[in-house]
């Protein structure tokens, strides 16, 4: 499409475009050449070319840049506090337990030994309502409180003998704490004869 301007010529009459002379019969014209403005939004080749040129050099020296550094992981304000580390796992054994009659009531201010048969000799402490007492390396005594309770502390793990006045019980402690309840036997029943007045046979009671 020809967007030029048209002008008749003064010679041949016929329209020529703003030239210099008139195509069809040489007479210089006086038509003034019109400059075609630029359109907006339209590129020659040369700006295109330089353009382009620009954009590729600097997509080239992108690659030699640095890597940005890593983003830091964003911390909450409301966020959970971290939990306690846990205790450490017990390497000692603790006894507590109580002193009872073959007929389940508690036996108070009685004497309670924990003995370690394997070895001569030993680490612990006793602790009850009166306290420890008599002990001896390899043998722990106790006394039980108001109601037969009684504790042996910081015991090495391993099988060991409760032992009381006529009864003993074998017992293996693991680390943490053991419950135990040391029940006493039944007493054996005694007999004695008792003699009877005018010859009559003699009668037995019994002692519990």
């Amino acid at each position: 499409m020809n967007d030029r301007p048209l002008a008749p010529c003064p010679a041949c009459r016929r329209h020529v475009a703003d030239e210099l002379t008139c195509p069809f019969c040489a007479t210089p014209l006086a038509i003034k050449p019109t400059v075609r403005p630029t359109l907006p939004g339209r590129f020659s080749r040369a700006a295109v070319f330089a353009g382009a040129t620009l954009v590729g050099c600097s997509s080239g020296s992108s690659s030699n840049e640095p890597a940005p550094p890593p983003a830091r992981p964003v911390v909450r304000a409301d966020a959970p506090p971290a939990p306690p580390p846990l205790p450490d796992a017990p390497t000692r054994a603790r006894v507590v337990g109580r002193k009872l009659t073959f007929s389940g009531h508690p036996l108070k201010d009685s004497e309670v030994a924990l003995v370690d048969p394997n070895a001569p000799t030993g680490a612990g402490k006793g602790s009850a309502g009166s306290g420890g007492s008599a002990s001896t390396p390899g043998r722990w005594v106790v006394r039980t409180d108001h109601d037969g309770n009684f504790a042996f502390e910081d015991i090495e793990p391993g099988d060991y003998l409760l032992e009381s006045p006529g009864a003993q019980h074998a017992i293996h402690l693991e680390t943490g704490t053991n419950h135990v309840d040391f029940v006493m036997p039944k007493p054996p029943e005694v007999h004695r004869a008792v003699n009877m007045p005018y010859g009559a046979p003699p009668a037995r009671y019994r002692i519990v």
